[in-house]
């Protein structure tokens, strides 16, 4: 059965058809537990084919498979969720809106963010769930130029990168 990542991630009930033969088909609520993760199993007692004659019903048994989210990625009970900011942001810090799973939260851009520098909203990853503390939401920077800048803005640049000479691949080869 594939269900939705918020499903996955909080819990809550999904139906699943069967076919039972001859063309009796079944529907059956099945009750999904936060958290749950791709390959887990789910065991409905009594609702799978019947047994022998007199026996009662097998269990049914459904594998799960989460559907992926469109920008967050699960790692365990953490969440990831890459944000782009603009060159200035990541130059002078600033507020920006960041997407969780109960909504936009502001979050402070430190001054001197580099692209792929790492944030944490603590508690804000899977909730709590099942004797498991609350996951961690982090946060990936990625710095986003434009594609075209007028002149003015060019010499802007061209000023602060004479005024702050810097070469990030010094010693790194």
């Amino acid at each position: 059965m594939t269900i939705p990542f918020v499903t996955a991630v909080r819990g809550g009930e999904m139906p699943v058809e069967l076919d039972r033969g001859g063309g009796r088909r079944e529907t059956l609520v099945v009750k999904v537990p936060p958290g749950i993760e791709t390959g887990a199993k789910l065991r409905l007692r009594g609702r799978g084919e019947p047994g022998e004659p007199g026996a009662s019903p097998g269990d049914l048994t459904i594998r799960i498979t989460v559907e992926p989210h469109p920008y967050f990625v699960r790692e365990g009970r953490d969440l990831t969720v890459e944000v782009p900011i603009t060159v200035s942001e990541a130059i002078l810090g600033g507020k920006v809106d960041i997407p969780t799973l109960t909504g936009m939260k502001a979050m402070t851009i430190p001054p001197g963010s580099s692209g792929g520098r790492k944030l944490r909203l603590k508690g804000q990853g899977l909730p709590e769930s099942g004797g498991h503390p609350a996951g961690d939401l982090f946060v990936v920077l990625k710095v986003v130029v434009p594609r075209t800048i007028d002149e003015a803005s060019r010499r802007l640049i061209e000023e602060f990168a004479e005024r702050n000479p810097y070469d990030p691949r010094q010693g790194l080869w």
